[in-house]
């Protein structure tokens, strides 16, 4: 084993057979934000490129695609992408958006999709702690205080007189709940049981430039290691 630099990013290691290894995160990173490969019916705003075509090969010769001519003769009626520096994704890449399509509900291939784009994994709450605060504070010139409210009068007897006192109490709310932690755990373990999922439909397809491996991401990265 051995490693050779990529096209971005750092050097990988490389297999006997002198394909790059990677790992499924790594994969959809690559295909999705350095490729710009797109799922169908993708949001193409962000790149600012319209472009229209059908369903092709990346061996395909690009030559067949020409600007129609001012007569309307010439080409197939596709607009060229002359963006400079900008071309057809890698087949590698399109393979991997090919099957993210086919191995997940649109729902989960989109935020799949986006946070490859973008570089993230999704929020597990790790900011996330159980808490009670006041519902509303008060700002004062010695600092910020909770606010009360009066939740009704008291009577007591003092020196022998009945006497009254506003009963105050601070109303509260629960922050960061165990419900809501739960939620957010949900949607990370329903994002990493989505990596498995391509992981293992890439496995039965052969790409010209990498070989998945089986490293994946922690898969409860709230769990502390001893």
């Amino acid at each position: 084993m051995r490693k050779i630099a990529g096209e971005a990013g750092p050097s990988r290691p490389v297999n006997e057979a002198g394909k790059e290894l990677i790992s499924i995160r790594g994969l959809l990173e690559w295909a999705f934000s350095v490729e710009y490969a797109q799922l169908d019916y993708d949001d193409l705003r962000d790149t600012g490129i319209v472009r229209e075509y059908a369903a092709r090969s990346q061996t395909a010769n690009v030559c067949d695609m020409l600007e129609i001519g001012k007569d309307g003769a010439r080409g197939i009626g596709v607009r060229v992408d002359a963006t400079p520096g900008r071309s057809y994704p890698h087949e590698d890449a399109d393979l991997v958006a090919a099957m993210v399509k086919v191995a997940l509900p649109w729902r989960l291939a989109t935020m799949v999709a986006e946070l490859a784009r973008a570089g993230r994994t999704p929020d597990w709450g790790q900011d996330m702690r159980p808490r009670v605060e006041p519902r509303e504070w008060r700002n004062t010139r010695h600092g910020f205080y909770a606010k009360t409210e009066k939740m009704g009068v008291v009577q007591y007897v003092s020196r022998g007189r009945v006497r009254a006192a506003p009963l105050m109490a601070c109303p509260i709310v629960y922050r960061d709940t165990a419900q809501e932690i739960a939620r957010v755990r949900r949607g990370y373990l329903e994002w990493w049981s989505a990596l498995l999922s391509v992981r293992c439909a890439l496995a039965n397809n052969e790409m010209r430039r990498f070989a998945l491996t089986e490293t994946m991401p922690c898969q409860r990265p709230w769990q502390k290691i001893p």
